[in-house]
């Protein structure tokens, strides 16, 4: 409560303490954003080439949304913008990071030193870690997303594309505004800001947000809802401008505290094992650990409401070796078929915080030169901790034994437990600095540029901790055989233990880039763009193997590893504004441009075989032609785009052992969109956006940890005691089988067939089989999708105008993984946004009614697969529920 009295009276103060707005060339003033008499519906003034352009008059696919546009449209957040951006797809990562993905290209890699294929840039700087997508957009000038390979100006690995987030600067006039919203799972929401000019040319704004709701999910086990939001942001920019020179400085701070998720439920068709192995009958246990733990089946229906075969998961493995299980503890569980409701014993925690300091100067230094200098600094950390699964395997399931008296393991992390249970901790520490000077000209001839060089400087520290009671209690039997091994004693881990799984990740990345662009008016309607940029990335990191049951105490025998890339991309842009009878206006463009993301490191898997220790940087050869137009004197925009990628070393995710590694294909993408609006009449609008998306793996194998046996009834899946997968020929499994069942050797003896145990025995081990990708379509890339709005205002008296809205949005299937298998296919879906609000001109205040997910779809948007220590179940990352509530914003 005294926290949030704080808060409240944080907002309070905004409304007597704020600024004057300093423009400079990247940041148009706001009267600036308004189109003029003649400028079509819906035109706003974006910087997306990095200086001030009509949105129609900018030969690139980008979507730009002013604040206003963002209310009426019900998007609040980065998440929603999917329902707005043609071929935009949002989702998270299996380390809770974000994955934003614009036609087909993202990521799903979850290495440290792997880079986004889509840019986050805050007042054009890139930004490696940020909590913009984490919370609502709140005193922005306008959003803009830029579709497509960025090879020049925001060439920092943005292969797919950039969202870049213009915040409002102070302006020269006093504004302050308040809003405060209800809703729906008791949501709590406060956003104000207050601008004050000091004099002299400087001003100075604040904005902040309060934001606290109940969670969509519950845990049915302890009876506590989760995946609540407890957050709070704030900002303040303080700004100068004069004549010749205009500058602002920044300061954002984000702060939360909650019990958010990665994902809710997960899916699991339990794999029970093979019946018989070349012939061979497996006794119930072998059968066990013949098990993948979950099938490769899908997420939809009352088969994937199960949970893994244990005996096919780490703990389950080493619970047997243990001697303190001997069943599946997992047998005859039935998740709800709620994808909300999750059954854990320990309730999920996440915590967040971000600084970030930003400097921005524009300086006149001639008439018809500009300096632009541009820098950021910023601190990022973050702790989510949660069991990985979604269900609580059965009571009492463990055996009463000397590590296990009574059927209760002491465990010096989790407590006394009957059954087995385990806890995953993840944490990153990264810091962040860029500065970026480009001189531009504004020659009154034909040609003019934009020049420049960047360089940004990355660090970070990646945590990852598994905590099980079957480690600790393994670790306590090889104690009693003389290991050594370091028992962590304490309840809050200390990472020095080597009774649990760490793996820490130290990652370093130094880049610089040398950019400029020319532009050529060859003649007034005949445009020629060119860019080129040199990039020189340097990446370092340090990986710490497991020591998991190794004698001694913390970490040893890191070992450093680095790579580095020297690349040239760049683009040619060619644009024709003819004059057309029929149009008030029309661009058409064609385009040429090379993107460039950069390599990084593998690691150790823990699997067999070899994973490369790097994995190569990935280019683009993207060629696209589009027309922008208005009609019926700007009552009508429509806009296309064409588009076709040649992608070469694109970088995808897969499974391997207990790690994620990265490897390169080659794919290609091509699709259109379409962009409209329309006013039939004086205050109604309709808009309309088309997607149709073609992705295609040209070629490339890669092995499917859910597959390994790709379908060869010769081979079968079995693994070692850490509970990683292999495969081996089934005539030699099968010999094994026959010597357990004849009492020559013990069950457990599975176990060392993947570690090359029974060699002699005409047992042969593999990796798996590799299966062939051509053909297959990319990750998180629908086919097809399609949004509607429509907008009405109308006057109430005098003084009141209303503004009803309704938005509809629906996508086709897509995948989850580059295998494309029945685990991996996800549903179309729609959305349904809708919203009534209530102005006064004269007095500022506005009500607003929303609703969102009308119809209440509990839709997944992705799949969070996991690897073989836990059995290759599937995470559910759900779109948002139907939300609802009221809105009341005074500005003053």
């Amino acid at each position: 409560m005294q926290k949030r009295a704080l808060l409240m009276a944080g907002a309070s103060l905004m409304l007597f303490a704020q600024a004057a707005q300093a423009q400079t060339a990247q940041d148009a003033p706001a009267a600036d954003q308004q189109a003029d008499d003649d400028a079509p519906i819906g035109e706003i003034v974006v910087t997306a080439q990095k200086r001030s352009e009509r949105l129609q008059d900018v030969p690139i696919a980008v979507s730009a949304f002013s604040p206003e546009t963002l209310e009426a449209a019900g998007v609040r957040e980065t998440q929603d913008l999917r329902t707005q951006v043609p071929n935009l797809q949002f989702s998270r990562t299996a380390v809770n990071s974000t994955n934003i993905s614009i036609r087909g290209i993202g990521s799903t890699l979850v290495n440290p030193s792997a880079d986004p294929g889509v840019g986050v840039h805050q007042n054009n700087a890139p930004l490696g870690a940020t909590r913009i997508t984490d919370a609502d957009f709140y005193d922005v000038e306008r959003i803009e997303v830029l579709r497509g390979p960025q090879g020049t100006l925001y060439g920092r690995n943005a292969t797919g594309g950039v969202m870049n987030t213009i915040t409002k600067k102070p302006v020269d006039k006093f504004e302050a505004s308040i809003a405060a919203e209800y809703g729906n799972y008791d949501s709590k929401k406060v956003i104000g800001m207050v601008n004050l000019p000091l004099g002299a040319g400087f001003g100075v704004r604040v904005a902040g947000i309060y934001f606290n709701r109940d969670g969509y999910a519950l845990n049915t086990y302890t009876g506590n809802d989760a995946d609540g939001r407890n957050l709070w942001a704030g900002r303040i920019t303080l700004g100068y401008n004069s004549p010749t020179f205009n500058a602002y400085i920044l300061y954002e701070h984000f702060d939360e505290d909650d019990d958010r998720m990665r994902g809710i439920s997960t899916r699991c068709t339990p794999d029970p094992g093979p019946a018989t192995v070349g012939g061979v009958t497996p006794n119930t246990i072998a059968r066990g650990l013949l098990s993948q733990g979950c099938l490769n089946a899908s997420i939809y229906g009352s088969a994937a409401l199960g949970a893994p075969n244990s005996f096919g998961t780490v703990y389950g493995t080493i619970g047997l070796a243990t001697g303190i299980l001997s069943r599946d503890a997992n047998a005859n569980i039935r998740q709800s078929a709620d994808p909300r409701h999750f059954a854990s014993q320990i309730d999920p925690t996440y915590r967040a915080k971000n600084d970030l300091v930003q400097f921005n100067a524009a300086w006149d230094f001639t008439s018809d030169l500009q300096l632009n200098v541009m820098g950021s600094y910023g601190e990022d950390s973050f702790e989510a901790r949660a069991e990985p699964a979604s269900w609580v395997s059965t009571q009492n399931s463990f055996n009463v034994s000397t590590y296990a008296p009574g059927g209760v393991f002491n465990d010096p992390q989790l407590g006394a437990t009957t059954a087995p249970l385990g806890l995953q901790t993840s944490t990153k520490d990264s810091r962040q600095w860029s500065v970026e000077a480009r001189i531009q000209s504004s020659f009154s001839g034909p040609v003019n540029f934009n020049v420049g060089g960047l360089y940004y400087d990355f660090d970070s520290t990646q945590d990852f901790l598994y905590v099980t009671n079957a480690f600790n209690a393994r670790s306590q039997l090889l104690n009693a055989g003389g290991t050594g091994i370091y028992i962590d004693p304490l309840r809050e881990p200390d990472r020095t233990g080597h009774n649990y799984l760490i793996s820490r990740i130290p990652y370093g990345l130094r880049s610089a880039a040398a950019l400029g662009e020319i532009y050529w008016d060859i003649t007034p309607n005949l445009k020629l763009t060119g860019g080129l940029r040199y990039t020189h990335d340097s990446k370092r990191q340090t990986d710490y193997p497991s020591l998991l049951f190794s004698p001694g105490r913390g970490f040893i025998n890191p070992t450093y590893n680095t790579v580095e890339f020297k690349e040239t991309t760049g683009k040619v842009n060619v644009s024709w504004k003819p004059a057309i009878e029929f149009t008030d206006s029309s661009l058409f463009y064609a385009s040429y441009s090379k993107g460039y993301k950069g390599g990084g490191f593998n690691g150790s898997a823990g699997g067999i075989g070899t994973v490369p220790l790097s994995y190569e940087p990935e280019f683009v050869n993207a060629y696209e032609l589009g027309t922008k137009n208005t009609l019926a004197n700007g009552r009508v925009v429509f806009n296309m785009t064409l588009f076709y990628y040649n992608y070469e070393d694109y970088q995808i995710a897969k499974l391997v052992g207990v790690s994620t590694a990265t490897e390169n294909i080659d794919a290609e993408i091509k699709g259109m969109e379409v962009e409209t609006i329309f006013e039939p009449f004086s205050r109604f609008r309709v808009n309309a956006n088309l997607s149709v998306l073609n992705t295609r793996i040209k070629s490339g194998q890669s092995i499917d940890a859910s597959n390994l046996t790709n379908g060869d009834p010769s081979l079968t899946v079995v693994k070692n005691g850490s509970g990683v997968n292999c495969v081996a020929n089934t005539s030699g499994v099968a010999t094994i089988l026959s010597r357990i069942n004849a009492g020559l050797i013990p069950t457990n003896a599975l176990l060392g067939l993947c570690n090359g145990s029974f060699a002699a025995s005409g047992v042969v081990v593999s990796a798996g089989v590799p299966t062939n990708l051509a053909g297959r379509e990319l990750p998180n890339a629908p086919r097809l999708s399609l949004n509607l709005g429509a907008q009405y205002n109308f006057d109430i008296g005098s003084d009141w105008e209303g503004t009803l809205r309704a938005d509809y949005y629906r996508q086709s299937k897509s995948f989850s993984q580059i295998y494309n298998t029945a685990g991996d296919r996800l549903n179309g879906y729609q959305n349904i946004n809708m919203s009534l609000s209530f102005e006064s001109r004269t007095h500022g205040l506005q009500v607003t009614a929303f609703v969102r997910n009308l119809t209440n779809e509990d839709s997944v948007a992705t799949t969070i697969p996991t690897n073989q220590l836990f059995g290759l179940f599937n995470s559910l990352f759900l779109v948002d529920p139907r939300t609802y509530g009221m809105r009341v914003t005074k500005r003053f």
